[in-house]
């Protein structure tokens, strides 16, 4: 009971899923005037990401008096997020390696590239090149390293940046609030996206795709609840 209760949101929002792709396996492309409905909910998402993406590092970093120890901390979550990615990166190349994701699979590849130029700047990406920019999804790490500097910057001016600390708590905490009145509505929008996906594209994924989708599935709950057991 305990269990079904602290997973209950995340239970809810599972079959949702199933509901919404079951209804648009049976009405196919007529369920697409929910598109809407689906587009709303992650745009309302889509928002929310920058906010609380910058608000929860200016505040978690400037809750630190202790410059030295920010580095330390710093230092180690990049050292557990390049650890638990080297471990995710291995689990998935062994998964493939034993359930290989494109059996039987017949892709026709007919277009073809005009453009194969890429951007070897690899620094470009900690930076934009207009203040607006930061405030996108599309640069998401360049958001970061601005939010880290805004908070060691905080703690260095002290107590006359308290304003701005008091600030920055005041909107997170707005913004968590709307990201609750978000998951309200998570049920409905996580539906109605996955009806209007599978209606579109049902005989693509159900064909081709159902093998590779499958193995990803089950391959990330296992990964997922390990992680939990050993987390407890």
């Amino acid at each position: 009971m305990n269990t079904i209760k602290n997973y209950k949101s995340s239970i809810y929002l599972l079959l949702s899923m199933v509901l919404g792709s079951i209804v648009g396996a049976i009405w196919g492309e007529k369920i697409m005037f929910l598109q809407p409905i689906a587009d709303t909910f992650l745009n309302l998402l889509f928002c929310l990401v920058v906010p609380i993406v910058f608000l929860s590092l200016v505040n978690a970093i400037a809750g630190m008096k202790d410059l030295k120890k920010l580095s330390k901390i710093l230092g180690s979550m990049m050292g557990i997020f390049i650890l638990t990615g080297i471990i995710a990166a291995i689990y998935m190349i062994i998964v493939v390696a034993v359930f290989d994701p494109s059996a039987g699979a017949q892709i026709t590849m007919n277009e073809v590239p005009n453009d194969l130029a890429a951007n070897n700047n690899f620094l470009s990406m900690f930076t934009v090149g207009d203040f607006p920019l930061l405030f996108s999804r599309n640069n998401l790490m360049a958001l970061i390293v601005f939010a880290i500097s805004a908070g060691v910057a905080i703690v260095s001016i002290g107590e006359k940046a308290k304003p701005a600390l008091t600030l920055f708590n005041a909107l997170l905490e707005i913004t968590m609030k709307l990201v609750t009145y978000a998951m309200k509505l998570a049920p409905i929008g996580l539906g109605a996206f996955f009806a209007t996906l599978i209606g579109q594209y049902g005989t693509e994924i159900a064909g081709p795709l159902s093998r590779s989708i499958i193995i990803y599935l089950v391959a990330s709950l296992i990964y997922y609840f390990r992680s939990e057991e050993r987390r407890v």
